[in-house]
C-alpha cells in the first residue's frame, strides 16, 4: 500500500529554503519547575518512546523523533495544574483543605523483613495497625530498592489485605495509604492487576467514610487523589464535588476556588450538572480574589466545558486580568485568556480589545504556545488586530521548527479570516507550507490529523494551493482515519473539495463522494428551509429578505438556496432584466436540490445572487468582511451569478416596509449598472 506521507514529502528536498521575516531572534525558551509527582499508571509506549498510536500510515513514519513537539502540550498541562496547585499549597488561606506531603521516608526495612512479609498470605487475623504498618515498609522497599510497581503478582496478598482493611483504617491512616502509594512505581495501565483492587478499596473505603468527614477533611482527601492523578477513576471525588457544587453558598471563597481547580483536573463534567450557583457566589467574591486564583477559576471553566452565562462575571475576570497585567504570570494569563476565547459574547469584546492591547508588549516574552491564546482571542471575536497576528507571524518565522501543527494551523486560520495580503502575511503562509512538507514533520501531521486537514484548508483559503497536500487531505483513507466516519468530518473538508472544484480546473486527485459532501453541507447549514425551526436572532435578515422580496415579485421569480452548499448561510436568487422588471428563474435552477452540488447558474441568463451581510459575517467593529465571505462573492461569480451584498448596518436601518423595497430596489439598480459599464469597458478593450 502506498504511503500518501511520502508523496507529500516526496518534493521537499527540491524546496527552497525561506529566509525569516525577522532577524532578531525571539527568546521563546520558558522554564517552569515541575514537582515531581509520580503517576501510578503511564500510557503504552511505542519502541520510540512516544504514545502507541493506530495508524493506516505507521509503517511509514519518519525516524526523526517529533517527541519536543508533541509533549509540549501535555507538559504545559502539567506546568499548569502544578503552578496551581503549588499557589494553593503555599497560601495560608489553603492550610486546612490542602494536603501538605511529609518528607519521604530512608529508612528502609531489611530483606528477610520484606520477604516475611509478603509471605503472609491472608491479613484478615492481622490487627489494621499491623497491617497499615507492614504496608507502608513494603511500599517504601518496593519504590526505593525493587522499584516494582504494586501489579507485580508478589503483592496479591497485601492488595487483598487492602481490601480487607481499608474500611476499618483510622483517617490518618487512610491517609498515609493514599500518600504512600504516590511513591510506588508506574503501572502499565489502570486495570492493572493489584492496582484496580487497591484503587477501588480505597475509593470505597472513601466513599464509606464520606458521611463522618467535614468539608475540610473530604477537600483534604480529594487533595490526594489528585496528587495520585486518579481523580478520574475515584466515584468518592465526583460525589463530594458534585455535591459541594450545588449549595456553594456554604463555602468560603477559598473552597469556591479550590473545586473549580479540581474540576480543572476531573475535565468534561456531565450535561445535567449546572455551575450556575457556582456563577452567583464567584460574582459576590470575584473582585476579592487574586490574579491568579481568576486563574484557576478559568481553568476549571474551561477545561469542565461550561460556559459562564454571566457577562457581568466575565468582565470582571477580564478587569482582573487588566488590572494586573504586569504582574500576572504567563500561566494566570494563559488561562484567563483560554476561558475569555471559549465563553465570551458581544458584551465581553470590548474589554477583550483592550486587553489584547495591553498584552502585545509583552508577547516577546511570552512562549509562541502562549501567544497563541491572544491569537484565537482575535480569530474567534472577529477581532482584527494586525498588530497581534504579524507579531505572532514574526515569532514563528523567527523559529519554525519549534512551532507545532497546532500554532501553524491557527496561524494560517487567522491569515484566511482577515484576509491579510501583505509580504510578512505571504512569507509566512509559504513557510507553514514548507514546513507541512518536511519530513520530519510527518509523525506529526500522522498524531495531528485533524489540524493537519484544517491547516491545508486554511492556506487554500488564502488562495495558496498546493496539489500534493490537497490530494492527500481528500485522499478517502486520510479521512476515514481521522474522521471515522461522515458524521464527524467538519465543514473545511467540503469547503476544500469545493473550491478545487471551482478553482482548481486541472486537479486530479481524490473528491468527496457527492453524498457525503451533501451530508456535511447539511449539517452545518444554519437555516431549515422548510422553516420548521427556529432561526437564530443573527439570521433574521435573511428571513426579512425573503418576506421583502416575496412583496416584490412573483413566487417563480425569487427563489431561496444554498448555491455554495459549503457555505451555512443561504442565498436569494433573482432575475432582473436590464429595465429592473423581474423574470421566472429558469426552471433548471429552481429544481436543484440543496445540497446536491454547487448550483451553477445556467449560460446566457443573468441571476442575482442577493447574500445576506448577517453580523458574524464582518469583523467586530467595521464593516469590513471576514475571508471566508469574501471568498464566497468571489465564488459566485465564477459560476455566473452577479452578487450583491445587503450588509446588516443598512439593512437594520430600514425600519418600515417601503424603505426596505426602495432599498433592495436600489442595490439591484445599482448592481446592474456596474454589470454593464464593466461590460461595456471590456468591449472597448477588445
Amino acid at each position: 500500500m502506498r504511503c500518501v506521507w511520502r508523496i507529500i514529502c516526496s518534493r521537499s528536498s527540491c524546496s527552497k529554503p525561506l529566509s525569516p521575516a525577522c532577524t532578531n531572534i525571539i527568546n521563546t525558551n520558558f522554564r517552569h519547575d515541575i514537582c515531581n509527582y509520580s503517576t501510578l499508571c503511564r500510557p503504552t509506549l511505542n519502541s520510540n518512546g512516544n504514545p502507541a498510536i493506530s495508524n493506516l500510515f505507521k509503517a511509514y513514519f519518519s525516524s526523526t523523533s517529533t517527541d519536543d513537539n508533541q509533549s509540549s502540550s501535555k507538559l504545559f498541562q502539567e506546568i499548569e495544574n502544578e503552578s496551581f496547585h503549588e499557589y494553593m499549597s503555599n497560601n495560608d488561606n489553603y492550610k486546612n483543605t490542602i494536603h501538605q506531603y511529609g518528607k519521604k521516608t530512608d529508612e528502609l526495612i531489611s530483606k528477610d523483613e520484606f520477604e516475611r512479609i509478603i509471605a503472609v498470605e491472608k491479613w484478615d487475623d492481622k490487627s489494621v495497625d499491623e497491617f497499615y504498618s507492614s504496608f507502608v515498609k513494603v511500599a517504601n522497599y518496593a519504590s526505593n530498592v525493587l522499584h516494582e510497581p504494586i501489579s507485580n503478582s508478589k503483592y496479591t496478598a497485601l492488595s487483598l489485605g487492602l481490601k480487607n482493611h481499608c474500611e476499618r483504617f483510622r483517617l490518618e491512616q487512610l491517609i498515609g495509604i493514599l500518600e504512600c502509594l504516590r511513591f510506588w512505581p508506574e503501572t502499565q495501565g489502570t486495570k492493572a492487576p493489584n492496582f484496580k483492587l487497591a484503587i477501588q478499596s480505597l475509593d470505597h473505603a472513601c466513599m464509606f467514610r464520606r458521611q463522618e468527614w467535614d468539608t475540610d477533611t473530604a477537600l483534604k482527601i480529594i487533595d490526594l487523589w489528585f496528587g495520585l492523578r486518579l481523580m478520574k477513576l475515584s466515584t468518592f471525588v465526583k460525589k463530594v464535588i458534585g455535591r459541594l457544587i450545588e449549595k456553594p453558598n456554604r463555602l468560603s471563597q477559598y473552597k469556591v476556588v479550590q473545586i473549580f481547580f479540581y474540576l480543572n483536573t476531573l475535565r468534561a463534567l456531565p450535561a445535567e450538572i449546572s455551575l450556575f450557583n457556582m456563577e452567583l457566589e464567584l460574582d459576590e467574591c470575584v473582585d476579592r480574589l487574586s490574579v491568579c486564583e481568576v486563574g484557576i477559576v478559568a481553568i476549571g471553566f474551561f477545561k469542565s466545558q461550561k460556559k459562564i452565562h454571566s457577562n457581568t462575571l466575565l468582565n470582571k475576570m477580564i478587569l482582573k486580568l487588566l488590572d494586573n497585567v504586569e504582574n500576572a504570570d504567563i500561566i494566570t494569563t494563559a488561562a484567563i485568556l483560554k476561558l475569555i476565547r471559549y465563553t465570551a459574547r458581544e458584551d465581553n469584546i470590548p474589554l477583550s480589545m483592550e486587553l489584547i492591547d495591553r498584552l502585545l508588549p509583552k508577547m516577546d516574552q511570552f512562549t509562541l504556545q502562549t501567544n497563541l491564546h491572544i491569537l484565537l482571542l482575535c480569530v474567534e471575536l472577529h477581532i482584527d488586530n494586525y498588530k497581534c497576528v504579524s507579531k505572532f507571524m514574526e515569532m514563528f518565522l523567527a523559529d519554525p521548527k519549534a512551532a507545532r501543527l497546532k500554532e501553524m494551523e491557527k496561524l494560517a486560520l487567522g491569515i484566511a479570516n482577515f484576509s491579510y495580503d501583505s509580504p510578512l502575511a505571504k512569507e509566512t503562509s509559504r513557510t507553514i507550507l514548507s514546513e507541512l512538507k518536511k519530513t520530519e514533520r510527518r509523525e506529526e501531521l500522522a498524531l495531528h490529523g485533524r489540524a493537519f486537514i484544517k491547516c491545508v484548508c486554511s492556506l487554500a483559503a488564502s488562495g495558496l494551493y498546493d496539489q500534493q497536500l490537497i490530494a492527500t487531505v481528500l485522499n478517502k483513507r486520510l479521512l476515514k482515519e481521522y474522521y471515522n466516519s461522515k458524521y464527524t468530518m467538519g465543514s473545511e473538508v467540503v469547503a476544500l473539495n469545493n473550491t478545487v472544484e471551482l478553482e482548481m480546473p486541472d486537479y486530479k486527485g481524490d473528491m468527496l463522494d457527492s453524498k457525503t459532501a451533501s451530508f456535511i453541507g447539511r449539517k452545518y447549514s444554519l437555516i431549515d428551509l422548510s422553516m420548521k425551526y427556529r432561526v437564530k436572532k443573527d439570521l433574521w435578515i435573511i428571513l426579512e429578505l425573503l418576506e421583502t422580496v416575496g412583496q416584490m415579485c412573483q413566487p417563480n421569480c425569487h427563489t431561496l438556496k444554498y448555491i455554495l452548499p459549503h457555505f451555512n448561510r443561504p442565498d436569494m436568487i433573482v432575475n432582473v432584466t436590464d429595465e429592473l422588471k423581474f423574470k421566472p428563474v429558469p426552471q433548471i435552477v429552481l429544481d436543484k436540490e440543496n445540497f446536491s452540488e454547487i448550483i451553477k447558474c445556467p449560460a446566457g441568463v443573468r441571476l442575482l445572487a442577493l447574500v445576506c451581510g448577517c453580523r458574524g459575517m464582518f469583523t467586530y467593529g467595521t464593516n469590513t468582511l471576514l475571508g471566508a465571505y469574501r471568498k464566497k462573492l468571489h465564488q459566485l461569480t465564477l459560476i455566473g451569478y452577479l452578487p450583491v451584498l445587503i450588509p446588516h448596518y443598512e439593512w437594520n436601518n430600514m425600519n418600515s416596509n417601503d424603505k426596505k423595497i426602495g432599498y433592495i430596489q436600489k442595490k439591484i439598480e445599482h448592481a446592474i449598472k456596474e454589470d454593464s459599464s464593466s461590460e461595456k469597458t471590456c468591449e472597448s478593450r477588445v
